[in-house]
This record gives structure tokens, sequence and C-alpha cells, in this order.
């Protein structure tokens, strides 16, 4: 059975706009991405490929429910995406509601429940967690299972002996942060405080650092600028990251780069 996946690739000589905007604002879906095309035996295909290409597969693959927030409409790559894949499968990886506090009465909007019924019929749906879980069952759809991110499943998450620790000598350390779309608290201040004097490298992915926060810190504000680095392919992200022998931060791709390095 062959499979395509619907994706989109950044391409190396295109301005930081388009690159931004094929990484979907967050260079961690590169890696969400790379782990898909390693794990599965799939095929990157364009959401605009011809009926010509597209005939030639069995099912699609589709991201496009990873973000997916409270009564938003169908939008147009995912309405692009279910034409395209017609009466074929659309698997959707890793489907994850975005809700800061786990809101219990999390609203879907009527035409991506009808939507997700639609595809379920088809396809056993990949739920990013529990909480995802259990609204889109409240709201009917049952064809699914719980299995987190895909990026997990391509590192060693068990080892057979730690002993390697006994040897461990400090070494350079890289630091990652959230995305810096709001005003620090107090304790998130402190936090980025302590990774600006004791952390060598800062991995950025969402390319908003906000100046002046809660008063703005010419010492942060100036290590961020000296140290941050923006990875738009996985091999020279991993290359990079081999310069570091400790990681820490908030960024579950950017962690998870560390370790495959």
């Amino acid at each position: 059975m062959k499979t395509g996946f619907f994706a989109k690739t950044v391409k190396q000589f295109s301005s930081l706009e388009e690159k931004i905007e094929a990484v979907g604002w967050n260079t961690g879906n590169i890696v969400f991405t790379n782990s898909i095309i390693n794990l599965l035996e799939c095929e990157i295909v364009s959401e605009d490929a011809e009926e010509g290409t597209l005939s030639n597969f069995d099912q699609f693959i589709t991201t496009e429910l990873i973000w997916l927030r409270e009564n938003v409409q169908p939008w147009l790559s995912l309405t692009k995406q279910l034409e395209k894949a017609g009466d074929k499968p659309l698997v959707p990886i890793s489907i994850g509601l975005q809700s800061k506090y786990f809101k219990k009465d999390f609203c879907l909007h009527p035409e991506i429940i009808s939507i997700l019924k639609g595809m379920e019929e088809k396809t056993c749906f990949a739920v990013r967690g529990i909480y995802t879980y259990d609204i889109l069952y409240k709201n009917g759809i049952r064809n699914m299972e719980v299995i987190g991110c895909s990026s997990l499943y391509q590192i060693p998450l068990y080892q057979n002996s730690f002993d390697f620790l006994k040897d461990y000598k400090y070494g350079k350390a890289v630091s990652n942060f959230r995305t810096f779309d709001t005003d620090l608290t107090e304790k998130e201040y402190k936090v980025l405080k302590y990774l600006s004097k004791n952390c060598d490298g800062f991995v950025e992915q969402t390319f908003d650092y906000i100046q002046n926060i809660n008063g703005s810190d010419s010492e942060i504000d100036k290590w961020i600028e000296d140290s941050k680095s923006i990875y738009f392919d996985v091999d020279t992200w991993l290359l990079n990251s081999k310069k570091y022998n400790f990681s820490i931060g908030s960024r579950f791709h950017g962690n998870v780069m560390a370790i495959l390095s």
C-alpha cells in the first residue's frame, strides 16, 4: 500500500518569510515531519498535486489537525487535502487540541466534527493525548488511539545501563524556552535569567522574541541575540547540537533534537 504525505518542504534558497511559513511558524514542525518520514513508509506529496500523481497513492497522511483551536471553521489546507484524498483514507497524525488549561467544555466547530466523523469511517486517528481523546469522544468520535507525538518514537527511551553518568563531565549547555507571545511571569523571568547565566546556546523555534518583556533586561536581550540559533533543516540542527552535552528548556522538540544528536 503506497502512502502519500501532504507536507510542506523548506526550500534552501527561499526567503526567510517563505521558510517561516513553510515550517508553520515553529521549527519544531520540521522535526515532527521528519519523524513521520523516518518512521513510516511514505512519500511527500504536494496538496496542489495533479490527479495523475495522486492516483499513485492508496492513502494519505495529514498533520493539519495537530493544532486544533476552539470553534475554528475548516481552513483551506484541510479542505484541499480532503478534496485531493477523495475516497481514499486521509490519516491524521497527532491530533491535538489547543487548550492551555485543559478546558472541559472545549467547543469544536460543527463542521470540524462532521469532517472528523467522515474521516474516522476510513481510518483510525492518532491522537496526541488523553485530553484530546476525551473531548473528541464527547463529540462522538470513536475510532482513535492515543500515541503522543511521533517525534518521541525516534529516541531511545530506555538505557540498558546508566553507568555512563559516572564519568559525566559538564561541558557546554544549550537551552530553549516557550513561545514569547505573552509577558513573562515572575517565575518564568527567573528561569530565563538563569538560562542566560548558565547556558552557552539558545534555540529559538517561533521567531517572536519580544523585547522589553516585563520592563526589559539588557543582559537577557543581548544573550539571546548573541546566542540564538534558528534551524530550517534537521541535519543542521543535529550537527550543531553536537557542540553541546546538555539541553535544558520546555521545548519538546528542542530537547528531542538534543537527545538525537
